[in-house]
C-alpha cells in the first residue's frame, strides 16, 4: 500500500532498458541499487518497454528522474545529467534506447500534452555494449555506483519520505 505523500505524487524514478542487451540494462540495474537501500517515499518502476509509458506515469508526479543509457559516442561510463524542463537534450548527438518510443520522443509529446512534472531529470550512462547479452561492461557498472549515490542525494535534498514498491 503507498503513503498518502506517495500517492499525493511526490517523486517517481524510472530506470529504463533491457537486461538482455547487455549495458542497456544500466537504469534498471541503478533501480536494483535504490531499491537495496529500503528507501522510503519514492517509486521506483522499470520501463522495459515503450517510453510511451513514462508520460501516463509521471501525469500529477511532482518529480521525475529517468535513468537511461545512450549512444553518444563518448567514453563508456561517461554520465550525462540534464535538467530537461531547462535544458535540451542534444538529440541528434544522443540515441537513447532499443525502444520504438523512446525517452526523447515520450518528452516532446508530454510537452504538447501539457503533462510535464514540475521536475524532470535525465541521467544517462555512456554504454559500451548494446548487443544480446547480460554482461555489462566495468565502466558502465562503475558510473551505476555514482548515479545511484547522485538519485539517492536529490531524493533526501527534496526532504521527502522514500518507500520503495
Amino acid at each position: 500500500m503507498l503513503d498518502s505523500a506517495l500517492h499525493n505524487g511526490k517523486i517517481i524514478v524510472f530506470g529504463v532498458g533491457n537486461f538482455y542487451r547487455s549495458d542497456d540494462a544500466v537504469g534498471l540495474i541503478v533501480l536494483e541499487k535504490l531499491r537495496s537501500q529500503n528507501l522510503r517515499g519514492v517509486l521506483l518502476i522499470e520501463i522495459v518497454g515503450d517510453g510511451l509509458s513514462l508520460i501516463q506515469e509521471w501525469t500529477e508526479r511532482d518529480k521525475v528522474i529517468i535513468i537511461d543509457a545512450v549512444s553518444s559516442g563518448s567514453s563508456p561510463g561517461t554520465i550525462f545529467r540534464f535538467d530537461l524542463l531547462k535544458q535540451q537534450i542534444p538529440n541528434k548527438k544522443f540515441h537513447f534506447s532499443s525502444h520504438t518510443f523512446d525517452i526523447i520522443s515520450a518528452i516532446e509529446l508530454a510537452v504538447q500534452l501539457k503533462k510535464l512534472p514540475s521536475e524532470l531529470r535525465l541521467f544517462a550512462i555512456e554504454g559500451k555494449s548494446f548487443g544480446f547479452g547480460s554482461v555489462i561492461s566495468p565502466e558502465v557498472f562503475e558510473a551505476s555506483k555514482i548515479v545511484a549515490h547522485d538519485v539517492m542525494d536529490l531524493c533526501k535534498a527534496h526532504q521527502i519520505t522514500i518507500k520503495s514498491e
